[in-house]
């Protein structure tokens, strides 16, 4: 019952990917935050400017959270948060509550959290740069114009609000970290189970299932490739596939490996593997790139024998020349064998 609650809260696995869940749970603290903080600053009489403020950043933050829930967007709410929360409330909330003798400062250690949490890559130094250089400049700000900075009635007011500031921050640090590692756990649980399902269809297979890194270098094998190579799945995580290919077909597999990588492949070859006795087996290569934005890491793929589909067109190639009953060559056979000596002898008399 209770799960169910909180998944209706937070958005359902199966519809949210998890950075959009975690800022669902970020929205909802925040709005329980804003909203406390409104009636602390009102209970303690710190002004109008300080509850009105609280006030309409609870009011923002459930804007936002419908944006995320209902409208399941998730970039635009994100940035608005970081921008709103960076760059308008909190240094407002800096100068009308007491500045560094206040309970913001607190507020604003969960704010380079979040922002660490719900940005990556480019855009989470850039707001976190921006983020300390607008604290230093409010601090530099307070200690050039400390008239500017609205001070507290008395330090009973004053002790009491940042007290509370500190409990709060407190509390909403650990309810955001709890919550966000309990989720992650879940998704590596869930991620794991689903890795086991595919490596226990891919060892029920009949063909060898590989996977390679960008140097051709095996990083996964199923089972079926211990008994193909000859070799323990440690060993062959030790070796290189192009190792397996055959003398004949290695250079001409190299080629190939290098056009796949440039994308000039398609990645369906034939060759000739050998395994740890040497003996050589027709294969056919199908391979497939795996990505990481646009960058190509490796290939995964499966090798099928194509042993009994070799004896076939042998069979067939044989069957084309020479007649089934007397093992003569036919007319066709005939034809072949004239056209072969014609091209031998085209220079004439």
């Amino acid at each position: 019952m209770n799960t169910n609650f909180f998944s209706k809260l937070i958005g359902k696995s199966s519809e949210f990917p998890l950075e959009h869940r975690i800022f669902n749970i970020i929205a909802l603290i925040g709005i329980i935050m804003a909203f406390t903080a409104s009636i602390i600053n009102y209970s303690l009489n710190l002004g109008p400017a300080t509850v009105l403020v609280t006030f309409a950043c609870g009011v923002i933050s459930l804007w936002l959270y419908y944006l995320s829930l209902i409208k399941k967007l998730y970039t635009l709410p994100v940035y608005l948060t970081v921008i709103i929360l960076s760059f308008i409330f909190f240094p407002t909330m800096w100068i009308i509550n007491a500045g560094t003798l206040g309970s913001i400062p607190y507020y604003m250690v969960v704010q380079a959290g979040i922002i660490a949490i719900l940005l990556t890559g480019l855009a989470r130094n850039v707001f976190l740069i921006l983020f300390l250089l607008v604290i230093a400049g409010l601090i530099i700000l307070e200690y050039s114009f400390p008239n500017l900075v609205m001070d507290y009635d008395s330090n009973l007011i004053r002790y009491l609000d940042t007290s509370l500031g500190y409990f709060i921050s407190l509390l909403a640090n650990t309810a955001l970290f709890v919550v966000i590692i309990s989720n992650y756990n879940k998704e590596r649980e869930r991620a794991h189970r689903n890795e086991m399902k595919y490596r226990e269809l891919a060892d029920s297979l009949p063909q060898v299932i590989f996977e390679i890194d960008s140097g051709g270098n095996l990083v996964y094998v199923n089972k079926k490739a211990v008994s193909f190579f000859g070799k323990s799945v440690e060993e062959l995580l030790q070796a290189n596939l192009l190792d397996f290919i055959a003398p004949a077909d290695r250079n001409r597999a190299r080629r190939d490996f290098v056009r796949l990588v440039q994308e000039e492949n398609q990645g369906e070859n034939e060759y000739c593997l050998k395994d740890c006795k040497g003996k050589e087996t027709p294969v056919l290569i199908k391979s497939i790139p795996v990505f990481d934005n646009r960058k190509i890491l490796g290939f995964r793929g499966f090798i099928i024998d194509i042993t009994e589909r070799k004896k076939n067109e042998r069979k067939l190639q044989y069957l084309s020349h020479y007649d089934y009953l007397t093992g003569l060559r036919n007319r066709h056979g005939f034809e072949h064998d004239s056209q072969l000596l014609l091209k031998k002898y085209t220079t004439g008399i």
